[in-house]
């Protein structure tokens, strides 16, 4: 059986599917439906399983090599560095590995068990194919499309962009009130610290 913590290290990541199996039990001739994630790392599928246990606690029960898995959710490599865990929110001990992207620095895919809520431990399956460097674009071009459609601004400094008297609201990193202020009021350069320096604005109609 493989360990978490051999996947530490550089890898390729390319395919990661997920479903749910009858697996044998551990002890007797029954079987139970259990989560599984596949995943491919420098070609080589890796199958982790999870141990329903009692319904409230569950767990990481074996990860095993699968190579004659055959993976449906395939997209172009990318270069993960693999974390084991084992320090998470909660007090006790977590036994998950990360898979961060490379570029971005985010984590892609966490499998293993953590202290789900400060009292039961927890099988971790979960994919995060948003902070994949690859997909970075699409993200950010689909947030900045949201951002458009509910009539936000993104600011990058410069004189204030409307007449003083309009009243505006404003995203910055100090959470400025929701209310709408007139958009004189604020100072729209980018000379100051970044904390203090509007994002993004938007009309407000009288």
């Amino acid at each position: 059986m493989t360990e978490l913590t051999d996947l530490v290290g550089s890898r390729r990541l390319d395919a990661v599917d997920f479903d749910n199996e009858q697996i044998k039990e551990l002890y007797g001739d029954g079987f139970e439906e259990s989560s599984v994630c596949r995943f491919r790392l420098d070609g080589v599928v890796y199958i982790a399983v999870e141990d329903p246990n009692d319904g409230y606690r569950s767990s990481m029960r074996t990860l095993t090599i699968a190579n004659e898995a055959q993976m449906k959710n395939v997209f172009p490599s990318i270069e993960v560095v693999g974390k084991h865990r084992t320090e998470g929110e909660y007090s006790g001990t977590d036994d998950v590995l990360e898979l961060v992207d490379a570029i971005t620095g985010k984590v892609v895919l966490e499998v293993g068990t953590d202290n789900v809520d400060d009292y039961y431990p927890g099988f971790v399956a979960s994919f995060h194919p948003e902070n994949m460097a690859t997909n970075a674009d699409i993200v950010a071009h689909e947030e900045a499309a949201a951002r458009a459609e509910d009539g936000w601004v993104d600011w990058a400094g410069g004189e204030c962009p409307v007449e003083p008297d309009i009243l505006v609201q404003i995203k910055a990193e100090f959470e400025p009130s929701s209310e709408a202020s007139p958009a004189g009021i604020w100072s729209w350069d980018h000379d100051r610290p970044v904390r203090d320096c509007i994002t993004a604005y938007r009309v407000v109609p009288a």
